[in-house]
């Protein structure tokens, strides 16, 4: 419920008018008597459920979009923003590069204005691949970075996207660098399977599982023994143009198979075109002038964050 209107049932209608006809469409909306709270993992109550996506959203593919107009592609991210946070997503993944240039801080202001989660945030690009074989190198840059970070964002609660569904054999090779970084306090965010987990599975701050929804065996695998966001990922990938579908995957179906966040690939912005024979792939929205416009599916994914959040409660009160 909010502040300005009580609880209770107001009706109205919607009027609409077409060539010379006008049609009066009667709408009923519930305001309910109890906010409804974050969503909480199903298994660990204690931990929030996190809400992110490979978002892949900078100022040049909106440019693509908008006739590469950089003064409304500002304003458009800030939209876009706030469309995500609308949508119970309060994580965005930043597809930039360092946390130190211009449209890393234009994101994170905009995210931070929208209501969007900025302590953790994500972030890439924070290990150069030039010291990457020396570790005293990594140490002075890990330092160096995590003082800016805490001087420029207020502190340095990150997520630090690097590498992507790894091999062994990497992370075997990246393991002590990743060590040196975590001493400085960052935490690092990657997607895969067990052959993640196996090499250094508690090295990971957050993990994104490539399985089905329903599918419980990695995330047993982890949350068994860690205390991390563990996010459903990659089966299916968004776009899918059925919003129950969608609801169930990003919903109760992740929730009550003991995730504890989402981070799917991923919510571009669409092309219009709607003659494909196929579904549009990787799409949620799609950039109009003054900002997103939604789909079906990007409307049942909300409903699925939503769901979840009823649970939470329900679950709270039991």
């Amino acid at each position: 419920v909010t502040k300005d209107v009580p609880a209770g049932v107001y009706r109205g209608e919607v009027k609409v008018k077409g060539e010379g006809e006008q049609w009066r469409i009667p709408v009923s909306l519930r305001v309910l008597d109890f906010e409804l709270p974050s969503p909480k993992g199903y298994y660990k109550p204690d931990l929030d459920f996190r809400v992110a996506s490979y978002n892949y959203l900078g100022l040049d593919i909106i440019m693509a979009h908008n006739g590469g107009d950089a003064p409304l592609a500002v304003k458009q991210y800030e939209a876009l923003m706030r469309d995500q946070a609308a949508h119970n997503q309060l994580l965005s993944m930043s597809r930039v590069g360092s946390p130190f240039c211009y449209e890393f801080r234009l994101q994170y202001d905009a995210q931070k204005r929208a209501g969007m989660c900025t302590d953790p945030y994500f972030a890439g690009a924070v290990i150069p691949y030039d010291v990457m074989n020396n570790l005293a190198a990594c140490a002075t840059n890990a330092l160096l970075q995590q003082k800016r970070l805490d001087r420029e964002y207020g502190h340095h609660n990150v997520y630090v996207t690097f590498g992507d569904e790894p091999s062994s054999e990497w992370q075997r090779k990246t393991r002590p660098v990743f060590e040196v970084y975590q001493r400085c306090g960052y935490k690092f965010c990657i997607a895969g399977n067990e052959q993640t987990y196996n090499p250094n599975g508690y090295l990971w701050d957050w993990f994104n599982c490539a399985a089905e929804p329903t599918d419980d065996h990695l995330v047993k695998l982890w949350s068994d023994t860690l205390d991390i966001p563990v996010a459903w990922y990659a089966q299916h990938h968004v776009g899918t143009e059925n919003p129950a579908f969608q609801r169930r995957q990003n919903g109760m179906g992740a929730w009550l198979t003991g995730y504890t966040a989402l981070d799917n690939y991923a919510h571009h912005l669409g092309s219009w075109n709607d003659d494909r024979t196929t579904y549009k792939p990787m799409v949620y929205v799609y950039g109009i002038y003054g900002g997103p416009l939604g789909t079906i599916q990007w409307e049942g994914f909300r409903e699925g964050i939503d769901d979840m959040r009823y649970a939470t409660l329900m679950s709270a009160l039991a």
